[in-house]
């Protein structure tokens, strides 16, 4: 065998193959020099050099250290070497392959190109990191196939010609975070000659994927597919089998994302595992409704990005495992899962991205009293305790520390800004105006913007994608003069009735295009002086549309509430406003003309019926009469009855002056026995004129005497117990009557009480007279 072996000045090319390693006995000469070798040299290969007296390998192989797809990319794309480059145009070229992913290096890249060029295989992730494109990204009439990544949504500064089409691989869906670009970008084309819509299993031959669309949605209760070798995405159908109580995907090759209707899998309770895949993106929110699970909730090891969804704080069964550890997960870690107090075996959130002062909240940290093995948070996060902005590569993030004495005026619209919005500009007090418009803001508006008491002329937060509720500290700007627009966010919740104080802005009131739900407060009829737009439409609005936004009299532009969920008529103070606006948007996407309906109210339980009064029973002898005043307490006494006066109810037929007998009763004049029908003198009728009485002996007397008050009303001034007198009666005028008269019945025999609720009969009557008393 020869003791040397040598390969140097050709143009052979690619890695050293490990197998010359074998060549043990060689000890004189080895060389492979002036090549085009790439990637290490083989440690078996190194190893040689122990032994080999005449050894020459690195010298002229320039592309040894680097990868040698790199190597044959960079021969295809010379650019992909130039990390300054703004510019990438391939296009109409013979460059077939794949898409290099060191183009994802290039972050200053603003227009990028490789329209026309035979491209073949995936899209790379990496393009994802291309973040100030702004004019270009053609990728169109190639050979690419595969899944959209939702990398590609982090084109935040794009604002036109974005296309993938015809490229008939291309499948499944549109990630949310792309489709959300197309509103800002003009020349969109990513569906034409593309078979998206259509699963990546069903086009591609050489994916594996799961065999979920035709289980029974019914009889499924436990699905195990987990180290299958199974690829593509996670069915949305998963989503149908709401009988799960375990699901295991784990140690495959899945990718994209999670998908939301996996929500719907509120069975769950023993396990939940997609650990060790390929997934991407942000975890949905819906997981959070997976409530009852007890046991394992674990998707570590995948391509997780963004923040921690806080409904995850809802799995409060959760009693072991709970492990997210190994993604790319990003922000703090939301207070809400300090909720998970039943949580004792283990708790991952380890080598992620998590940053901020408050990454790990108190109420995380204290679950570390029943989590006492395997708490593993902090190690791998580096930023925690620095700001997000300082830490990941991608943030632009709005100035901290601006002098609170100097700053008189923020205007950073269209700045590709990224991040949240400082709690610090609170204190800039001396602010008159806040504009961060056209931005990637992310988050919720800080309560601390209230404060900036000198906010007299705007407040825009508009184009953006905060989220959370819009603070009722808002309604303090109350000099705010120009405008608010909070418009095309993800903002949640009701609208506060504090932003009715906010009655001084005379241009635009706009929060169109969110996610708000629940009524219009009433006190936003209060922005009087609002003379340019009002805008409401686009989002999730219900009941009635209150008439006090008739008294926006001043519009003229504009006055949009369509697309939400009114119901029942347009106030007619409302519509009247529409004489005077140009751009009127009300009835449409609305459910205008129809009822109204709230929460079933509970039913009506009607209350109680009190408790019968019990009075101590008195017995009056002859010539008194029961009273009740204050005098006794509230309790009943006997007392004399005034001569003169008798207790007709129970006549005893002797009606002298001095007769007191039997005077008590139910009924009485002034309290004195029952009802006398008593009247002046002064009668309309002449004086001689006879009144006939007709009673009827057996009728109780005081139904009779009613009934003879009622007739004889319209005809004399009376004086009746317990009503006032007519009107210009000497009683109301204060002139004591010259006489009463009384009635008298001649033979009155003891008139029979009618008992509660009986009718009395009425018998013949018998004609009384009227005599005048002494």
């Amino acid at each position: 065998m020869s003791d040397s072996f040598k390969l140097s000045e050709n143009s052979l090319s690619s890695a050293i193959p490990t197998e010359l390693g074998r060549l043990v006995a060689m000890t004189s000469t080895f060389k492979l020099y002036s090549n085009r070798f790439c990637s290490d040299v083989p440690t078996e290969v190194t190893a040689l050099s122990r032994n080999v007296t005449d050894w020459a390998v690195t010298t002229g192989n320039s592309d040894l250290g680097s990868a040698c797809s790199y190597v044959d990319d960079l021969a295809r794309f010379p650019e992909i070497g130039d990390k300054g480059t703004t510019n990438i145009d391939y296009s109409h070229r013979d460059l077939a392959g794949t898409i290099p992913t060191e183009f994802g290096l290039l972050t200053d890249v603003t227009s990028f190109s490789l329209t026309n060029i035979s491209l073949t295989g995936s899209i790379p992730t990496e393009l994802g990191d291309l973040v100030l494109l702004q004019t270009m990204f053609f990728l169109s009439s190639n050979y690419l196939s595969a899944w959209i990544p939702t990398e590609l949504g982090n084109f935040k500064s794009m604002k036109a010609n974005f296309a993938l089409d015809n490229n008939a691989g291309i499948c499944d869906y549109i990630p949310t975070q792309v489709a959300a670009l197309s509103g800002s970008i003009s020349g969109w084309d990513i569906t034409t000659g593309n078979s998206l819509g259509t699963p990546c299993c069903e086009l591609l031959s050489d994916f594996n994927c799961l065999p979920i669309t035709n289980l029974s949605t019914a009889a499924t209760t436990d699905l195990d597919f987990s180290t299958s070798q199974y690829t593509g995405t996670i069915p949305t159908e998963a989503g149908r089998l709401t009988a799960l109580t375990s699901l295991s995907l784990e140690s495959n090759t899945l990718t994209g994302p999670v998908p939301s209707e996996l929500g719907n899998l509120v069975a769950m309770k023993v396990e939940f595992q997609l650990y060790s895949n390929r997934l991407s993106s942000s975890l949905p929110t819906q997981l959070g409704r997976m409530t009852a699970l007890t046991t394992l909730f674990e998707l570590y090891e995948n391509s997780l990005s963004a923040s921690l969804p806080s409904e995850l704080g809802a799995l409060t069964s959760l009693a072991s495992w709970l492990r997210l550890d190994l993604n790319s997960i990003t922000a703090e870690v939301p207070t809400e899962l300090g909720s998970l107090t039943q949580l004792t075996a283990a708790l991952f959130l380890e080598s992620n991205q998590l940053c901020g002062w408050d990454a790990i909240p108190t109420e995380v940290a204290a679950l570390t009293a029943s989590v006492t093995s395997n708490w593993e948070v902090s190690d791998g996060n580096d930023g925690i305790g620095t700001p997000c902005c300082e830490t990941l590569s991608g943030y632009n993030c709005l100035p901290v520390g601006l002098p609170t004495s100097a700053t008189t005026y923020i205007d950073l619209n269209e700045r590709n800004h990224t991040g949240t919005i400082p709690t610090e500009f609170g204190l800039l007090t001396l602010t008159t105006e806040l504009s961060v418009e056209k931005n990637s803001l992310t988050g919720s508006i800080p309560s601390e913007i209230g404060m900036l008491s000198g906010l007299d002329i705007r407040l825009h937060l508009d184009y953006n994608m905060l989220d959370g509720r819009v603070p009722t500290e808002l309604g303090q700007l109350t000099a705010l003069a120009h405008s608010l627009k909070l418009r095309e966010n993800s903002f949640t919740g009701t609208i506060g009735t504090e932003l009715g104080n906010m009655d001084a802005i005379t241009k635009t009131f706009e929060l169109e295009k969110n996610l708000l739900t629940g009524a219009v407060p009433s006190e936003l009829g209060k922005l009087v002086e609002l003379a340019t737009g009002f805008s409401l439409r686009s989002n999730s609005l219900s009941s009635t549309i209150p008439t006090e936004l008739g008294q926006l009299e001043s519009l003229r532009t504009f006055f949009y509430l369509s697309s939400n969920e009114f119901c029942s008529d347009v106030p007619t103070e409302v519509s009247a406003l529409s004489r005077n606006i140009s751009n009127w948007l009300v009835e449409s996407g609305n459910d205008l003309g129809t009822v109204c309906f709230g929460p079933t109210p509970l039913p009506t339980v009607p209350a109680p019926s009190p408790l019968p009064t019990l009075t101590p029973t008195v017995t009056c002898e002859a010539g008194e009469y029961a009273f009740t005043s204050e005098k006794t307490k509230g309790l009943t006494a006997c007392e004399l009855c005034p001569s003169g006066f008798y207790n007709i109810c129970s006549a005893s037929g002797k009606f002298s002056s001095d007769d007191r007998s039997s005077c008590g009763g139910e009924f009485g004049l002034w309290g004195f026995g029952c009802y006398f029908v008593v009247f002046y003198s002064s009668f309309v009728m002449p004086r001689s004129s006879h009144i006939l009485l007709s009673l009827t002996s057996i009728v109780p007397i005081q139904i009779a005497l009613l009934e003879l008050t009622c007739t004889m009303t319209s005809r004399a001034n009376l004086v009746i117990p317990g009503h006032m007198p007519p009107k210009h009666s000497p009683a109301r005028a204060g002139i004591a009557p010259p006489a009463i008269t009384r009635v008298l019945p001649a033979a009155l025999p003891r008139a029979r009480r009618a008992m509660p609720g009986s009718t009395p009969s009425i018998g013949p009557s018998t004609a009384r007279h009227v005599e005048q008393a002494p």
